[in-house]
């Protein structure tokens, strides 16, 4: 009952009772970011060329088209691909795996095939990824060789 917070070694304070539950929040925090940030980390690691979106200046592409304004997750404007990471949720409820999340909806798909096919249109190469595909590594072999097929030396 003597120690005082200044006492306490970092050890201490995370396995605290009281702090735990914070602990366990940030990490829940972390991992809802994580596919980005580890397509982002991914993408420097390999030394792709510079992109737009992720943690630098966001991609806007067909600024206006029917009154929307779009953005690509990641992008190489000077070799027209895109890479997007699709935000889905899949949870199991009452031992069925179900998908949730904006893009899951009827308004959700459509939104999106609107935008992915005006991409088209302007002959952009959008490559659409879920998170697991981020985790695995499929999403940063699969971006890379789709540069390199549009000009991309590593």
């Amino acid at each position: 009952m003597g120690n005082t917070a200044q006492q306490l070694s970092i050890g201490d304070l995370v396995t605290n009772e009281v702090l735990r539950p914070i602990v366990a929040k940030q990490q829940k925090k972390r991992e809802r970011e994580m596919p980005e940030d580890t397509f982002a980390f991914q993408c420097r690691a390999y030394k792709l060329p510079p992109f737009m979106g992720g943690d630098t200046k966001q991609c806007y592409f067909a600024k206006t088209f029917n009154g929307r304004q779009w953005r690509f997750d990641f992008a190489w404007p000077q070799y027209l691909v895109a890479v997007e990471i699709e935000g889905l949720v899949v949870k199991k409820i009452g031992g069925q795996t179900v998908v949730m999340g904006a893009h899951a909806t009827i308004t959700g798909m459509r939104e999106d095939m609107e935008k992915y096919n005006c991409a088209a249109l302007l002959r952009w190469h959008v490559l659409r990824f879920e998170q697991g595909m981020v985790k695995s590594g499929t999403a940063i072999d699969t971006t890379m060789r789709v540069l390199a097929d549009r000009g991309w030396r590593p």
